[in-house]
């Protein structure tokens, strides 16, 4: 009996592994056979709210604790914590689990021809794709240190999909669903500010707002992350193209979540966001204002801003802001990432070729090199230099023009808010590295999905090859006759 049961046990795994391996066909075909049963915008939806979600869910089952900074630099040994420890990791396999669900349902219909991925989307995904080679499985071979991991593989999954779905899917409906589930998350991490203080709420944060000693990480991995997605909720919130006038329920969560997130560079985002975003509808506008709406218009622009400027003056008198900034050695340091960028910057002039490789800041990195601070690189340049060396920094030079020359390409159909999208992951690539492609989590993930699913929402052709406009479902783009 002890000799079946010893059998026994050393044969599940295996047969668990047979079971699996069988079930992954069937799940696709049956995606496949699903996928035909509900729009692409809902697929779109699902693909990119599902991320943050998923993400938001592992934190809360996570268990987190997060630590003032006096905490942390007393024992930096705290900054070694897994951010999906515990339960809080099975909400990623989840996650990662439903966006491939989804994803290969519409590869399959690629594959069997019932799809297509148009010219311009196919191009864009094949520039993603060498950007990914190179900063992944290029440095399993020839990098300075060597790691593989199973989550390498989501990536190029879910961005075909984007492609083949972004033609049809990316309108208004899905960008509305993608707006309650942003403001859901921070309403709830609002909440949570109040009733989960020590997994949601840093303390003890040195601001530059005046008694603001605080600030909110939320359901989110870090300040700076749930702070973009506040970000773009105000940005869909004052866009014409997803809405004729802004839910200020909404505006107003996603406003006072901006604000207690603290994350600078957030802010950037939002303001050149909502500039340009209402710069281009009241362009649209002025061609029918009349000379004395459009005087008025200018008082109430010019009245705001010098409001805006005697406040700032006042401040400054008041509080000392204006030399807090001045002299404000995080702010020379921009908190403390030239030291991180000096050392990725290092790793490629050790090989400038490749790079590092794949485990550039990772946990075991950053023990190496003493500095547990660091995640990553905090700037897209650095990191991608530093992990995947010239080969890596030339193909995200190629994959970033393509999406910065499709997305302005597309700012007249989006009433601006393609290019808005685009300028946001910009802005964001300067204090972190939103396009790493280690796995499918994460909130900065989702600023890379949606400026590349607006990039690939756009069909261009040359002058004078023969074109019409189509628009399909709030989305124009151009096509041959």
């Amino acid at each position: 009996m002890n000799q079946l049961l010893s059998y026994v046990f050393q044969g599940a795994p295996y047969l668990v592994a047979l079971v699996l391996g069988l079930m992954v066909p069937v799940a696709i075909v049956t995606s496949g056979l699903l996928a035909e049963k509900w729009s692409d915008s809902s697929k779109i939806a699902v693909i990119l709210g599902v991320l943050i979600l998923g993400n938001a869910l592992s934190v809360l089952l996570s268990g987190r604790a997060i630590y003032s900074q006096e905490e942390m630099a007393l024992n930096p040994m705290l900054l070694a914590q897994d951010p999906e420890q515990g339960r809080g990791v099975w909400a990623g396999r989840l996650t990662s689990a439903t966006i491939l669900f989804v994803s290969l349902g519409e590869i399959f219909r690629w594959v069997t021809g019932r799809r297509k991925m148009p010219a311009v989307a196919k191009q864009l995904w094949l520039a993603f794709l060498a950007f990914y080679i190179a900063s992944y499985w290029v440095g399993v071979a020839f990098a300075t240190s060597r790691d593989i991991q199973l989550s390498w593989v989501y990536a190029p999954i879910a961005f075909a999909a984007l492609a083949l779905l972004s033609q049809t899917g990316l309108n208004k409906d899905a960008l509305t669903k993608l707006e309650w589930v942003l403001v859901g998350i921070l309403a709830a991490s609002l909440l949570g500010a109040a009733l989960l203080p020590g997994m949601t709420v840093e303390r003890g944060y040195k601001s530059w707002i005046p008694g603001f000693n605080f600030r909110l990480y939320g359901f989110s991995d870090h300040a700076n992350s749930l702070g973009i997605i506040a970000a773009l909720a105000v940005i869909l919130q004052l866009s014409p193209f997803v809405r004729k006038k802004p839910n200020f329920l909404f505006l107003g969560i996603s406003l006072v979540a901006l604000i207690f997130t603290q994350s600078k560079t957030a802010w950037v985002v939002a303001f050149v966001g909502v500039v340009l975003v209402r710069f281009e509808d009241l362009r649209g506008q002025s061609r029918n204002a009349t000379p004395g709406h459009l005087s008025m218009f200018m008082v109430a622009a010019g009245s705001l801003l010098t409001a805006l400027a005697l406040i700032g003056l006042m401040l400054s008198i008041n509080y000392g802001l204006l030399e807090r900034l001045l002299n404000f050695q995080d702010a020379v340091t921009f908190t403390g990432r030239t030291r991180i960028w000096e050392i990725s910057w290092n790793e490629f002039l050790k090989n400038p070729l490749f790079g590092y490789g794949p485990a550039l800041w990772d946990l075991n990195y950053r023990y190496q090199n003493n500095f547990m601070a660091a995640g990553q690189a905090h700037n897209q340049f650095f990191q991608t230099v530093g992990q995947a060396g010239l080969l890596g920094l030339l193909s995200l030079a190629w994959y970033v023009y393509l999406m910065g020359r499709n997305c302005a390409l597309s700012w007249r159909h989006t009433s601006g808010l393609a290019g808005i999208t685009f300028v946001s992951l910009l802005i964001r690539c300067f204090s972190e590295s939103p396009m790493r492609l280690s796995g499918l989590s994460g909130m900065d993930a989702f600023v890379h999905l949606l400026a590349f699913t607006f990039a690939a929402a756009l069909i261009s052709l040359p002058a004078g090859a023969g074109k019409r406009i189509v628009a399909t479902r709030g989305i124009h783009y151009s096509e041959h006759r």
